[in-house]
């Protein structure tokens, strides 16, 4: 009895600093810091109150059924509310970001990215169903070291969709020129050069590290005439809420994703 009432005890001690910690740390942030990181921007105060509601923590697993008409099926039962903010968040991403397609389900940028590299993967690959998947030829991308983030690194999550390069034995990434007299800005002449030379068939814009808008529409000319086109995907994950006409709107300026 001795031991568990002093672990009991132990158990709520730890619970209160816990608490106590989590409480100051908060305060700390939210009054004392200046965050620069856009990513980790507050959450409002209705968004902190959804997230402690019941459905947040609920399975919501779906997808769409051909024999049923391609209706989407939940696997759960109970999820019907789950499903109608999911539809209502897909029609105002859809109406923010100007797409046609919106995938909601993926919750952190990491996992958006390799979705993505899977999919253009896939795509690449639908003609020929019956041999192993080929990987993306080259890929071209911001530099870890020079603001690109980790989940569009061949260290990261590329590693298992970028081909190999024969001559280098190194994954067939190529990254983004910069200016000498800017870290922060794409030299596009050379950029120009380096897609002439690599053909990169995706092309990977957005970093974590971004004090200027990204050079989208001029990317999309420069390889408006190549056949096939590459894809050119925008990550938006560290600049979602500056998105706008004031800052940027890389699918109005050419992104494919």
């Amino acid at each position: 009895m001795s031991n568990f009432a002093n672990s009991k005890e132990s158990l709520e001690n730890l619970a209160k600093r816990l608490v106590e910690k989590a409480s100051n740390n908060t305060i700390w942030r939210q009054r004392s810091a200046v965050n620069l990181i856009p990513s980790e921007q507050t959450m409002s105060p209705l968004v902190r109150l959804l997230a402690i509601t019941d459905p947040s923590g609920r399975y919501a697993e779906h997808r769409k059924v051909k024999a049923l008409g391609d209706a989407e099926i939940y696997y759960y039962q109970g999820a019907e509310f789950i499903a109608e903010v999911e539809a209502e968040l897909i029609k105002g991403m859809k109406n923010f970001l100007g797409c046609s397609e919106v995938e909601t389900r993926v919750i952190s940028g990491q996992m958006a990215n390799v979705t993505v590299f899977s999919g253009v993967m896939n795509y690449f690959n639908r003609v020929n169903r019956r041999v192993e998947p080929r990987r993306l030829r080259s890929v071209m991308n911001h530099h870890i070291g020079k603001g690109g983030h980790l989940s569009a690194q061949p260290m990261g999550g590329l590693r298992d969709y970028a081909s190999v390069d024969p001559v280098t034995e190194r994954r067939a990434v190529v990254n983004f020129p910069i200016l000498a007299d800017n870290p922060y800005k794409i030299d596009l002449p050379r950029t120009a050069e380096l897609i002439e030379q690599h053909k990169p068939v995706l092309i990977i814009l957005g970093k974590s590290v971004m004090l200027h808008r990204e050079p989208v529409k001029e990317i999309a000319l420069m390889i408006a005439d190549i056949i096939p086109k590459p894809i050119i995907m925008y990550d938006g994950a560290h600049v979602l809420g500056l998105l706008s006409p004031y800052f940027q709107m890389p699918l109005e300026e050419g992104a494919d994703i």
